[in-house]
């Protein structure tokens, strides 16, 4: 920490809403050789909260070795409400930075623009954005089912990082992985699992058409194959356009059959 000279700390808001953590340095040469280790090995982040001032201190443990370090705020959730938030868990992302002066608004900074992903990312928490779930059985002898969940538009897969959660799940899904179907009210809960490889991914409260599930479930038998993908609303028809999460183009995720509880 003294060769970085990192001595600050600032939480700021992306005008998707994204909330992240910027560890600030006292000179941009600092920021950098801070942003390296934390973006090239695994680490947890710690809090400890002074109980005489409410003071809080940042600790960063490297998972991979010994390696550790303290960062003390000077801060507590009286003078930077936000506080609050990485003790709620809601600071998703990291990265470093620098004060660069004062504005009406406020202090203004520079910070490394690749955000680093703090803590693991939550599949099935970045697929329950979704706007509804679109049930689709196949409609030609050799055409598959398919599973769809529904975003917006790319920008909204994007900001709920539903393409990152998906080819997560692409590396994950490499037994038999199953769709279990869990409908009440407007409703349906759903969740990808493999007992094999201690899968459990669960998205729960998903808008949904009870009549396509009906009609899903009377055409597709439960040990059929059939595809799990992220779409759109299609500009001029009823099922949805499939979106790409890989730029190279499209991989699908195939679930091995499916279960139905009421």
């Amino acid at each position: 920490m003294n060769a970085v000279q990192c001595y600050d700390m600032s939480i700021q808001t992306l005008p998707s809403g994204k909330d992240f953590l910027i560890l600030m340095c006292k000179e941009k040469d600092g920021s950098n050789k801070l942003n390296e280790p934390l973006n090239q090995n695994p680490f947890d982040l710690k809090i400890y909260i002074d109980e005489s001032s409410g003071n809080y201190s940042l600790v960063f443990e490297f998972i991979d070795s010994d390696i550790a370090f303290k960062l003390q705020t000077g801060r507590n959730e009286d003078n930077c409400p936000p506080l609050k938030k990485i003790k709620g868990n809601q600071i998703k992302f990291i990265t470093t930075g620098i004060w660069t002066g004062k504005s009406r608004q406020g202090r203004t900074c520079e910070y490394n623009k690749q955000l680093l992903r703090l803590g693991q990312l939550d599949i099935g928490e970045c697929f329950k954005k979704a706007d509804r779930v679109q049930f689709v059985p196949g409609e030609l002898e050799k055409e598959p089912s398919v599973v769809v969940l529904i975003y917006k538009d790319y920008d909204h897969i994007f900001n709920a990082e539903a393409d990152e959660a998906y080819n997560k799940l692409i590396n994950l899904t490499v037994g038999n992985p199953a769709l279990e179907i869990s409908p009440g009210g407007s409703l349906v809960n759903l969740k990808i699992w493999d007992i094999l490889i201690d899968l459990e991914v669960k998205i729960d409260g998903l808008k949904y058409s009870e009549e396509q599930l009906n009609k899903f479930l009377q055409e597709t038998d439960p040990n059929d194959s059939f595809a799990f993908v992220l779409g759109f609303p299609s500009t001029g028809g009823e099922r949805a356009a499939i979106a790409s999460t890989k730029k190279e183009g499209f991989e699908i995720i195939t679930l091995k059959g499916y279960s139905y509880k009421k």
